[in-house]
């Protein structure tokens, strides 16, 4: 009867080895999933931060840019609008002063023909 106790324990006990071990084999492949699922977790927030930035500064630079490129818009802008002022004003001035305008066409004509104020004076010296 002692020996069929001691066999029956030892079952018992082969039993709740076998539990634990399959318990352990099942926890350790559990932890195995959350490393391999918290390193892939990781790898994509490393990603998704190092595009951020990437993106980041792109935009930056379009930024930059985009400044550059308005402020050269304005001086171009500024520098046309100097030059519509005077060739309205000219006209302006041409169009109220008759010896103005007298002038404007003799000095044109003086231009077409080649008789320059620097062409006259080369002949006086």
């Amino acid at each position: 009867l002692e020996q069929a106790l001691r066999v029956l324990n030892k079952r018992k006990i082969m039993k709740q080895t076998k539990a634990v071990a399959k318990l352990r084999a099942c926890c350790r492949d559990e932890i195995y999933y959350e490393r391999a699922h918290s390193a892939r977790l990781e790898l994509w927030a490393h990603i998704m931060l190092a595009s951020f930035t990437k993106a980041r500064k792109a935009l930056s630079h379009s930024e930059a840019l985009l400044e550059q490129q308005k402020i050269i818009d304005m001086l171009t802008q500024k520098a046309l609008r100097s030059e519509l002022w005077r060739q309205l004003t000219a006209a302006q001035t041409l169009s109220m002063d008759v010896s103005a305008l007298f002038l404007f066409f003799a000095q044109r004509l003086a231009s077409m023909s080649g008789a320059r104020r620097s062409f006259n004076d080369a002949f006086r010296f």
